[in-house]
């Protein structure tokens, strides 16, 4: 018998998180502009250090025995970014990726895979276990549209979507 378990959680394909409007790019900027909002507000807490930092990274060889430091690929890095944002959020997560140095060979193969798992603040369980390629990709071209917002005003427009996924 499992106790404590979650009622549900929830596994989102990367097909699933298109499905859900994930490249709708002005609600991704609007909504980087509500979370930096609660960051300024003191409602978000990332990583360590001072709650602002990306989390833990490792990277390689860094120290490894030269056996694994000669197999693993310098300059490859895996990262938890853990975080809690406020407000209408209201949630706690955190962003697995690895990020793996390609061989000549290999030079077009994506460079990570990202994950995203969300769960409830109140009872630490998880929600949601989902792709985040294009969660992740979308938060990244939102921050430079943002950007754009404020320096450029009125000037500046966002595509409504983004195709390529």
């Amino acid at each position: 018998m499992v106790l404590d378990s979650p009622d549900e959680v929830r596994f989102l394909s990367q097909e699933a998180a298109l499905d859900a409007s994930a490249t709708d790019a002005n609600r991704c900027v609007d909504r980087m502009d509500e979370v930096f909002e609660l960051y300024d507000g003191n409602r978000v807490v990332m990583g360590e250090n001072g709650h602002y930092l990306h989390g833990h990274m490792t990277t390689f060889p860094d120290g490894l025995a030269a056996a694994d430091a000669e197999r693993l690929r310098p300059g490859s890095r895996f990262g938890a970014m853990p975080a809690y944002v406020g407000g209408d959020v209201d949630a706690v997560g955190v962003k697995w990726y690895g990020s793996v140095t390609p061989r000549p060979a290999e030079a077009s193969a994506p460079r990570s895979g990202p994950i995203l798992v969300l769960s409830d603040p109140d009872t630490g369980r998880p929600l949601a276990v989902m792709d985040g390629a294009v969660v992740s990709g979308m938060r990244t071209g939102a921050m430079a549209a943002l950007g754009a917002r404020y320096l450029q005003g009125e000037r500046a427009t966002t595509p409504t979507s983004v195709d390529g996924y």
